[in-house]
């Protein structure tokens, strides 16, 4: 892969640039909720180490064995993009020539800047990389939190260099009910997955060849989340735990196993508190995995479905960028970057604008032919008979080619008008 930098991989300018990262999206309700959420995060790392959201040592167990997954799939990585890179806690762990970040939160993206990662604030749903950017691209704790994850994923799938690896971790079966009364942020986690429906979607629907999957961190999330969260029921879970009598510490929770959901949670609560070795294996029994991380390849000429082609867009080549850091009001710096792109976009259809001019001339010819001989003082006078007499027509002699015709009709018409 040829060596480039983070502005050569864009292949449109930004809005602007903000402290350095360019911006490709509007500060919408989206980056507001997620500005808030990346804030309460960071707050919390700098004033206690301590990730409010999740504790320390699942994301070290969860990022460093995502890594180990990764690097077995795909040892020597040139470059890497993080979709969803927030505090850069994953790449700070992966060896790679060029370590690129995503995210919608700028406050993410000034953190791994002084990491020396390449920042860039966009949404995955519109990502301004050129097709076949990278050789690796990971996305962790991401795509259960993009609204539009068809398209998000196809962007993925587009920046991705064919022979490429995609690795992506998400939530295992997550139940969403805790998401529906949220009392501090709009939105966080809108969908959930299993193993087929993310490898229908990225090998039968998007195209890619799948390499493997894990499971991480069995986690006891209480009874609404866990295996029992349709078996309150006191005889449809004894059954559970019959089936799991032979696991050390099961035998005597089955026997005294309460009725109630509240109960149990509180019951292995006081377990936790009592006998943490027997409440580690009373949960692996009893819970679903927290994360599953699954990785495809892209093969060599892979194409997209014909009935996707509206969401990827043609082919394109990076168009250069001339856009500097624009200072100064961002709704100003917002006008000016439209206007950066209003005129790479007129650059790239230059042909087709050139074309459309030339037919609006020859359209134009024979109306300024019937207005000439009103007028007769806006030609020269070798290109009138005499005082009011019409003007002199452009030959067309059968022997002339057509194209020769035209260019003869319009040049004269620039001659008349002094072009």
């Amino acid at each position: 892969m040829a060596e480039a930098s983070g502005t050569d991989l864009l292949r449109i300018p930004p809005l602007y640039v903000r402290d350095g990262i360019p911006v490709f999206c509007a500060h919408d309700d989206y980056l507001q909720n997620y500005d808030q959420i990346a804030t309460d995060h960071l707050d919390s790392l700098d004033a206690d180490g301590i990730n409010p959201f999740m504790s320390r040592d699942t994301v070290d167990d969860l990022e460093a064995r995502t890594v180990e997954f990764a690097l077995a799939l795909h040892p020597k990585i040139d470059r890497i993009l993080d979709a969803g890179v927030g505090p850069g806690s994953f790449l700070a762990r992966v060896p790679a020539a060029e370590k690129h970040g995503v995210d919608v939160s700028i406050g993410y993206l000034q953190r791994v800047k002084e990491m020396g990662i390449s920042p860039v604030l966009a949404k995955l749903e519109d990502l301004p990389y050129a097709d076949n950017s990278f050789d690796m691209v990971i996305s962790t704790d991401v795509l259960e939190h993009v609204l539009d994850f068809l398209r998000a994923s196809i962007q993925l799938v587009r920046i991705l260099d064919e022979g490429g690896t995609l690795v992506v971790r998400v939530p295992y079966r997550e139940n969403l009910s805790a998401y529906l009364d949220l009392e501090d942020y709009d939105l966080v986690h809108v969908r959930n997955f299993d193993l087929p429906s993310l490898r229908v979607h990225f090998e039968k629907v998007l195209g890619l060849e799948f390499l493997g999957s894990e499971r991480l961190q069995p986690h006891w999330r209480g009874t609404a989340l866990g295996i029992f969260e349709d078996a309150i029921e006191r005889s449809l879970v004894q059954e559970d735990l019959e089936a799991l009598r032979d696991v050390p510490g099961l035998r005597e929770f089955s026997g005294a196993y309460p009725t109630l959901a509240e109960d149990m949670d509180l019951h292995l609560a006081g377990l936790q508190a009592s006998d943490p070795r027997r409440f580690q294996l009373v949960c692996a029994a009893l819970s679903r995995h927290l994360t599953i991380t699954v990785a495809f390849r892209k093969p060599v000429g892979h194409r997209f479905r014909d009935s996707l082609a509206h969401l990827v867009g043609p082919g394109q080549t990076d168009v250069p960028s001339e856009a500097a850091p624009v200072p100064g009001d961002p709704i100003l710096a917002g006008i000016a970057g439209l206007q950066q792109r209003i005129a790479a976009l007129e650059a790239r259809h230059a042909e087709d604008r050139v074309a459309n001019r030339l037919k609006a001339l020859e359209q134009g010819l024979g109306a300024l032919s019937r207005d000439i001989g009103a007028s007769p003082e806006r030609l020269p006078a070798a290109f009138t008979r005499g005082p009011g007499a019409a003007p002199r027509p452009v030959p067309k002699s059968p022997s002339t080619p057509r194209p020769l015709r035209k260019r003869l009709s319009i040049n004269g018409v620039r001659r008349a008008l002094g072009l």
